[in-house]
């Protein structure tokens, strides 16, 4: 049984005679990842009501997928690499983007990169949290990530995910993180079992410290960008830091899917995705979320601290020396899934 936590139950209520029949948006999606003042918004606009249900990492989401079971929910967030990889064996459905005139309002950049299959959502980099008191000198270089210093050992907590784990491990070397050379994989496995004997635990170290909160005893984590605030509300610990590396980084891109499900696509559903599409609606959620959003009409009338925050928008320095996410062969997966599971399972 997946351990997902769902979120408090919509309260029902009684619709007004100008809303449609009332419809229950049902997303698998990240903790902390939609703005609660932009569920309210929407429900209050439209009559629908939206649950979620939160997953800890993307195994769980595939094993869903796999299983059958993704056709119990209305949207799942996946990134677009995984979404292109699942979307072929049709666990999802075309998204009806004709039926979405705010579509027009995302970027062409992110809807290329989620394809026929997924509706953009938001964009960021895969970096380094560290807290300051335990790295007084900062973090510059993924090396501190597989090199830890003692201040983090037994205090770090690696991505657990068999593509962007094998991916930073190549990144540190100074090698392509989609190589498919034999023995580029084999220094990264040797870099990865090196940094296992002083790690805290895999997963995500966000996760990890929303469970704890101000228990959390972690001092590094791979994160996302955004994920500092949500270090520092979870745990009241201040100097949490995001950093991303000299060595540039991955470029992500995350994007609302509909699970192949029998019954038709729900109306609210599609009112959903073009409600969150709006730019001011988008904006709200990006700013309180702390991503960076594809929806360009959002872009226009955001502040400048927003659109100059280097966490959620990298210097074209950074940018440069950094890699898109690339889709891989079936073949490659499993390669980078045994190396994961040999490290897990300390083999």
């Amino acid at each position: 049984m997946l351990n997902i936590n769902t979120s408090i139950a919509v309260l029902a209520f009684t619709l007004p005679n100008t809303f449609a029949v009332a419809e229950s948006v049902r997303v698998l999606n990240w903790e902390e990842y939609l703005a609660p003042a932009v569920i309210s918004a929407f429900e209050q606009e439209t009559g629908h009501s939206v649950e979620q249900f939160y997953l800890d990492n993307e195994q769980q989401r595939d094993t869903m997928l796999f299983s059958g079971r993704g056709g119990n929910f209305d949207l799942v967030m996946i990134d677009s690499q995984a979404l292109k990889t699942d979307g072929e064996k049709t666990y999802f459905v075309d998204i009806p983007i004709h039926k979405i005139a705010n579509s027009s309002q995302l970027s062409p950049a992110s809807h290329l990169a989620c394809g026929r299959k997924g509706m953009p959502y938001a964009w960021g980099t895969l970096s380094i949290a560290y807290r300051a008191s335990a790295n007084p000198q900062g973090i510059d270089s993924w090396q501190a990530l597989f090199d830890i210093a003692p201040g983090n050992q037994q205090k770090t907590i690696m991505l657990k995910d068999s593509i962007n784990s094998t991916g930073l491990s190549l990144i540190a070397l100074g090698l392509p993180p989609y190589s498919e050379d034999k023995d580029d994989l084999k220094q990264a496995y040797a870099l990865l079992k090196k940094q296992r004997v002083h790690l805290h635990s895999y997963g995500y170290g966000l996760s990890y410290a929303i469970d704890l909160q101000a228990a959390s005893d972690i001092t590094m984590a791979v994160a996302y960008s955004g994920d500092t605030k949500h270090f520092i509300k979870a745990t009241g610990q201040q100097d949490w830091r995001y950093t991303i590396p000299r060595e540039g980084t991955i470029i992500w891109t995350d994007c609302l899917a509909m699970p192949h499900r029998d019954s038709p696509i729900k109306t609210a559903t599609i009112e959903f995705l073009n409600f969150i599409s709006r730019p001011d609606i988008a904006l709200l959620n990006a700013e309180t979320i702390g991503l960076a959003t594809p929806n360009l009409g959002a872009l226009r009338i955001a502040r400048d601290d927003y659109k100059n925050d280097r966490e959620l928008f990298p210097s074209p320095a950074i940018l440069a020396k950094s890699h898109h996410v690339k889709t891989l062969s079936n073949e490659q997966l499993k390669i980078r899934s045994r190396i994961l599971q040999k490290l897990i399972h300390n083999d």
